[in-house]
């Protein structure tokens, strides 16, 4: 882990043992945790991607060193002030050319702390025995929480998901009464969408967003989003942003704001207003030579009807009963009721 030099991952200075005790020497990073500022007040739509597209890019560096954190969480994001060495681990940095000062304008600096899970993907030793399951639980891949030996990158990327729509909706998307229910949550439900979820919060979530945190959260890692770069994009796109990632790191967040909310008005605008008739707007104007509106549709209703009657009744065969049948079937039941009371009285005599 002393490898990742990167501005946005805690640096490792150095380690070593004293005393027979091994120890880290880190950076010191001031300032609170992501945890923290999300109990404070809710992530924005640019802060959300802005935090998104920082991490992404520190991830991926890592996931290039073949170096799997798998314990991605809010706790474990530190969002450090704007103050100490940042410019010289900046230079030192790898893998990536060094950001203009726009960049490091944010309110806060993230970075990812605590690798001490961290798995190397292309290393055949591995300290822990088959089965056992590290991690925290609300923030864990499926096939992390079956305790998999064949974890790759892609469990970064469901966690890194988890932890935006905890942003964006206040809640984690997998919930449970303890560490069990949780895992079980993870491996057998699906998520409620976070527009859905965030539909009466301060800062709404684009509805196009919940595709990208589906693919995200995908249970099969087959079919999950590939890379943290493309999830970046994906969300960015989703709340209105043009480009990739890379790019919006070198925009203002001022500017990313501005053009997020101008993709939100544009969609609200979009939206279809559903058209009621006003039942005491006045009749619409007549044509001049059609016949009024009640006349039509008599006209065609007898049209209708004639057609119908013509196709029925065969030729030669009369289309109404004879005037005289009635009377002969009343004459015709009340002779046959009569000779049965008649034929009652004489048995009784």
């Amino acid at each position: 882990v002393a490898k990742l030099l990167h501005s946005n991952i805690v640096q490792i200075y150095e380690t070593g043992e004293h005393d027979g005790c091994p120890y880290l020497s880190l950076e010191f990073v001031e300032g609170g945790s992501l945890e923290d500022q999300m109990r404070a007040s809710p992530t924005t739509p640019s802060g959300a991607a802005d935090l998104v597209e920082t991490l992404a890019r520190a991830m991926d560096f890592a996931h290039q060193q073949g170096i799997v954190h798998r314990d991605l969480k809010p706790a474990n994001i530190l969002l450090a002030n704007h103050s100490g060495n940042h410019t010289m681990i900046r230079r030192k940095e790898t893998g990536s050319s060094p950001l203009p000062s726009q960049h490091w304008s944010r309110t806060a600096l993230p970075k990812i702390a605590d690798f001490g899970l961290a798995k190397q993907v292309d290393s055949d030793s591995s300290n822990t025995q088959s089965g056992t399951i590290l991690g925290t639980p609300c923030y864990m891949a499926p096939e992390q929480a079956q305790g998999l030996e064949t974890l790759d990158p892609r469990a970064d990327i469901f966690a890194l998901a988890a932890v935006t729509y905890e942003c964006m909706t206040g809640q984690v998307p997998f919930v449970g009464t303890n560490g069990p229910s949780i895992l079980l949550a993870i491996l057998t439900k699906d998520p409620v969408p976070p527009s859905v979820k965030a539909a009466n919060a301060k800062y709404p979530v684009a509805p196009a967003a919940d595709e990208v945190i589906e693919s995200a959260l995908a249970k099969n890692p087959a079919i999950r989003t590939p890379t943290v770069g493309a999830f970046a994009d994906a969300l960015g796109h989703a709340y209105g942003l043009v480009g990739d990632h890379r790019q919006w790191a070198r925009t203002p967040q001022q500017e990313l704001a501005a053009v997020i909310a101008k993709a939100t008005a544009e969609r609200a605008a979009r939206v279809p207003i559903a058209v009621v008739a006003d039942p005491f707007a006045a009749p619409a104007p007549a044509i001049a030579g059609a016949p009024a509106p009640y006349e039509a549709i008599r006209g065609m209703d007898e049209a209708f009807g004639a057609t119908r009657e013509a196709d029925l009744v065969p030729q030669g065969v009369p289309s109404a009963k004879p005037q005289w049948l009635l009377p002969v079937i009343v004459g015709l039941l009340a002779l046959v009721l009569g000779g049965a009371i008649t034929l009652v009285v004489m048995m009784a005599r």
